[in-house]
């Protein structure tokens, strides 16, 4: 047996199967092109958005003024996002990345847990479509929050199913924490 074959069926020095190299590369190359694409214009500069075209709408303002009615994570991370980037105005290209991250990670965990590389980038490709449709990480939207600590929590549980560990079931559990919150 050749030295690539061995690579590709697993064996030889130390070295990963090319299935799972794949299931971690290319679920990644598609999180940063979609990253690229929506990174100068979020919103989409008038093509369809389902809530028009500035990340400011009647929600917004209840998340980045206090209101008593809402939960206090999402205001708090648009503090912080302000504090770093010195303006709310920069939450989308955030929440952009955190949704790129947070995609790959559920495609590559899940793809691990499973022990089947080509799950990793259909189960991507179908989260960036969805995700290209609503396209949360436009506004100033508890959700452009949520949905990829969802998908983060997602990704440690089918961690912890496939391989039961303490410390991945409470990653789990603060990423759910963290999405009610």
């Amino acid at each position: 047996m050749t030295a690539f074959a061995a690579r590709i069926r697993g064996g030889g020095s130390g070295s990963r199967p090319v299935g799972e190299a794949l299931a971690f590369w290319l679920p990644a190359a598609m999180a940063a092109g979609y990253a690229a694409w929506f990174w100068s214009n979020p919103i989409g500069g008038g093509a369809w958005s389902p809530f028009g075209d500035s990340p400011m709408h009647g929600d917004a303002f209840s998340f980045i003024r206090f209101n008593r009615y809402r939960t206090a994570g999402y205001p708090v991370f648009l503090d912080l996002v302000a504090a770093v980037f010195g303006s709310v105005e920069a939450a989308p290209r955030v929440q952009l990345a955190l949704m790129a991250a947070s995609v790959w990670f559920l495609a590559w965990s899940a793809a691990r847990a499973a022990a089947a590389p080509g799950l990793a980038p259909t189960l991507a490709l179908v989260l960036f479509a969805v995700s290209s449709a609503a396209r949360f990480h436009a506004y100033i939207l508890s959700e452009a929050l949520f949905v990829p600590l969802l998908c983060v929590m997602a990704g440690f549980l089918a961690l912890a199913a496939a391989r039961p560990a303490p410390r991945t079931a409470c990653a789990a559990a603060l990423a759910c924490g963290l999405a009610i919150a």
